[in-house]
């Protein structure tokens, strides 16, 4: 009997010694690979250490093979957890199929690729930052509200995004979004979208029942995509971001994820991908004065700026200060001249350093209304083995949270950056929310950092990407990015990108039929490559024929991130109207145009025609503060200098929401203005038309989409 346990035993172990050797040479990352080696392998060896003791049993070899056994368990685990720790910390690569990282924003992250000896990423923030002007000079007043609308947790926030709009005069945006990456994570994602689409227009309705009660005007965005992508601002210090306690954007539909390792989750994550203040709502109403704030001193060095920037901007009205703090004198007084000079009363509350597992604030305080953190409490989850993320400030704790973490923390530095250090005007500052992941490369910072932060281009465009996609209006859309790329004598890129994300999805398979669903893969990506193949040497000749110089770039993957990458401030980006990036081999996209405005790739140009001369541009205003920004941007870029603008206010909207255009128009041009039905006159049609804030009509409003002018024989529209 001892002899067949010890082959059982010893054939077991071996076999899965064999499987944790293959998955360490076949598994495509670091990280799986390290799972393979610590699991697989201390479990195989661990076997076959029982079946040599199996094949000469005595009590010395037993104790021999249990000693081994036993540091084998309290070992090799905990060193390649160890290791993975520092590869992750370290830079190195996960892998391309990874939905979520669902350590971002708890371990901080280098860069693995950059060699030793190079000199970091040129941020345009001073390192060292010292005195009280430099700091306040990050926390600007307030100039956007922003909100996000989940369901059962619309009242709170929508209530207290009102009440800031009333008191500041900013008309607040409100956000109704589908998490994308939770919808494809799930079993069935055509039937979990269904699902969140109903629940998100039932907060939708919550939504405007409450707005028509309130009798204030709110911009209502309902989106796809990624929450944290849509709803965080790089660089916007002046955006004041309010979220629920509770909540994400798949609006309660409680589906699994088998496609994720957690549960969806990113709430607080935003504080550190958002560039500006964070408020928490809680379900808690807070009176209208003499609120209860209390101040978390944690020792982080932009608290006071914290502290100074929430009471100058009137987040609350009389509010009674108390500072639990750690026994610092300086920091005591610097606080309590802060509380004199707005007029409010500060009370001190001494509390040792808080350890792990302990309340942020003592018990006393678990009923104030509000709390003000430099740092948000760790693990960046909600609920934290069924614990909400709430119990760990302070057992009961119902009150609102203000978040506005260091703007030096490295986490966020490099998308984090001072427009005036890179040479871009006031009049394009706006780009930054419009765009909201503005990026610039290692070597363009180091270029801008030669010249002094300036930028040497004389030309209000500073690049043309034209994206080269295989479609009916593929040769005009690279027509009219070297028409501009000439006119304004600026470089012009060529982006070819193939959607692999598209054309990798083979559907439901059958059993046995995965390798059938492998061929097919591998079928599309090589028509598509050869499609595209078509459509680079097409604009290689256009190009050299037209004497403009340009660059090429070929990527594959999904568009969406890729097109993001490659958004400036000053950059013009033109897609085919039809065109999409599976060339013609894939189910395509109805809406190309539509699909990636909804998905942060804006301002976006569509060609169908490539007109001779651009004469006529008409602007579509929807009366928000979006179309102001990008009326803004468009006049800051000034891509068509000889064209005649035409602004036309959505008849639907009040005078004065127009005003704020008009203002910015009659600083800069003299532009008509025009109401009325004007696309029904048919020689009024123009070469250009812009619609400031009309891509992103979203997947609810479909009676604003049905109602938009139709622009099929329309040249080239611009979508903002």
């Amino acid at each position: 009997m001892t002899a067949l346990l010890s082959v059982f035993f010893t054939v077991s172990g071996a076999a899965i010694c064999l499987l944790a050797a293959v998955g360490v040479l076949r598994l495509p990352d670091f990280f799986m690979r390290l799972h393979a080696a610590t699991k697989a392998g201390v479990a195989g060896c661990g076997l076959i250490l029982v079946g040599v003791a199996f094949a000469e049993p005595s009590p010395g070899m037993w104790i021999k093979v249990a000693i081994a056994v036993i540091f084998l368990l309290m070992t090799t685990p905990v060193a390649g957890h160890l290791l993975a720790r520092a590869g992750y910390v370290g830079g190195v690569p996960l892998w391309t199929g990874t939905r979520k990282d669902q350590l971002q924003g708890e371990l901080r992250r280098g860069n693995f690729d950059r060699l030793p000896g190079i000199e970091p990423l040129y941020t345009g923030f001073d390192q060292e930052v010292s005195g009280r002007e430099q700091t306040q000079a990050r926390l600007p007043a307030i100039k956007d509200i922003r909100f996000g609308v989940i369901r059962d947790q619309v009242d709170f926030v929508a209530s207290r995004a009102l009440a800031l709009a009333d008191t500041t005069g900013i008309r607040p945006s409100a956000h109704v979004i589908i998490d994308e990456g939770m919808v494809d994570a799930t079993r069935d994602p055509a039937n979990t979208h269904d699902v969140v689409e109903r629940f998100a227009q039932q907060a939708l309705e919550q939504l405007n029942a409450l707005i028509s009660h309130a009798g204030q005007s709110v911009d209502i965005r309902t989106e796809e995509g990624d929450p944290e992508d849509l709803l965080a601002v790089a660089g916007g210090a002046d955006v004041l971001l309010l979220m629920p306690s509770e909540g994400w954007f798949h609006h309660g539909a409680d589906l699994p994820t088998p496609g994720m390792s957690w549960g969806p989750d990113g709430l607080l994550r935003l504080p550190s991908l958002h560039g500006g203040p964070v408020l928490f709502v809680g379900s808690r109403p807070a009176p209208v004065d003499n609120q209860q704030v209390v101040i978390r001193d944690d020792g982080a060095a932009h608290i006071l700026d914290v502290i100074e920037w929430a009471l100058s901007n009137g987040l609350w009205r009389n509010p009674k200060l108390h500072l639990v703090w750690q026994g610092d004198e300086l920091r005591q007084q610097e606080v309590a001249a802060i509380a004199v000079r707005f007029g409010a009363t500060l009370t001190l509350h001494q509390m040792a350093s808080v350890k792990p597992g302990d309340s942020e604030i003592p018990e006393h305080l678990a009923g104030a209304d509000a709390l003000i953190l430099g740092k948000t409490p760790r693990p960046l989850r909600t609920k934290w083995y069924g614990h909400k993320w709430t119990e760990r400030i302070s057992p009961g704790w119902k009150g609102e949270v203000l978040l506005f973490e260091d703007a030096l923390d490295e986490s966020t530095l490099q998308t984090r950056f001072r427009l005036s250090d890179v040479g871009i005007g006031p009049a394009t500052r706006v780009t930054q929310r419009l765009g909201e992941a503005l990026s610039f490369t290692e070597n363009e910072r180091r270029a801008m950092r030669r010249n002094g932060g300036q930028n040497d281009s004389p030309a209000s465009v500073s690049e043309i990407v034209v994206t080269l996609a295989n479609g009916a209006h593929a040769d005009e859309t690279i027509d009219q990015a070297i028409t501009l790329a000439r006119t304004h004598r600026i470089p012009l890129v060529g982006l070819a990108v193939v959607d692999t994300k598209m054309l990798r999805y083979a559907g439901p398979l059958p059993v046995g039929g995965i390798s059938y669903a492998a061929n097919l893969r591998r079928n599309l990506l090589e028509k598509a490559r050869r499609s595209l193949a078509d459509t680079v040497q097409s604009f290689e000749q256009r190009a050299q024929t037209a004497g403009v110089s340009f660059s090429l770039f070929m990527e594959e993957g999904d568009p969406v991130k890729i097109l993001r990458t490659r958004q400036r401030p000053r950059t013009l980006m033109l897609i085919g109207r039809d065109s999409w990036f599976d060339h013609g081999v894939g189910e395509g996209r109805a809406n190309p145009l539509e699909y990636l405005a909804r998905r942060g790739i804006y301002p976006l140009i569509s060609v169908a025609k490539s007109p001779d001369e651009v004469q006529t541009i008409s602007f579509v205003h929807d009366g928000t503060p979006h179309s102001d920004r990008m009326l803004q941007w468009f006049l800051a870029t000034n891509p068509w200098p000889e064209a005649k603008l035409r602004l036309l206010p959505d008849p639907a909207i009040r005078d004065e929401e127009i005003d704020a255009a008009r203002k910015i128009s009659a600083a800069t041009l003299e532009m008509e203005e025009e109401r009325g039905d004007v696309f029904s006159k048919r020689s009024q049609r123009p070469d250009v038309l812009i619609f400031g804030n009309e891509g992103h009509v979203g997947w609810i409003n479909r009676a604003r989409a049905i109602s938009r002018p139709d622009y099929s024989d329309i040249p080239i529209v611009v979508f903002g």
